[in-house]
């Protein structure tokens, strides 16, 4: 496993940590919250993908599908559903921070590859 694949793997979680809890948060049902989290943890690496003139990875690989589910699980198994809106607001914050900050080392490392094809 490279450095690469483990960032992939906690950009992955933390996006569908907080579509999780956007979902949650607009009292969506189950297929909404995964609905949700599914296009928040993949939406971004789909398209970044697709514009360097690679095949998305959610494509190829059954990883992100394990990671998203694996996450999905233990969000609800601790019931973070339950929790304050205030501690949700929180969670949130500190998730789509960690999301942001490893899809965009993943990113300004597929950019330094030279994946693009003009």
């Amino acid at each position: 496993m490279t450095s690469f694949d483990f960032i992939n793997i906690i950009g992955t979680a933390a996006f569908t940590l907080a579509g999780y809890l956007v979902g949650v948060r607009k009292r969506l049902d189950m297929l909404g919250v995964l609905i949700c989290a599914l296009l928040t943890a993949t939406g971004g690496g789909m398209v970044r993908d697709v514009l360097v003139g690679r095949t998305p990875m959610i494509f190829v690989e059954y990883a992100p599908l394990a990671v998203i589910a694996v996450t999905l699980a233990a969000a609800y198994l601790f019931k973070l559903q339950h929790t304050q809106k205030k501690v949700l607001a929180q969670a949130f914050v500190w998730a789509d921070s960690l999301g942001l900050v490893a899809f965009t080392l993943i990113g300004a490392q597929v950019g330094k590859s030279g994946c693009f094809t003009i």
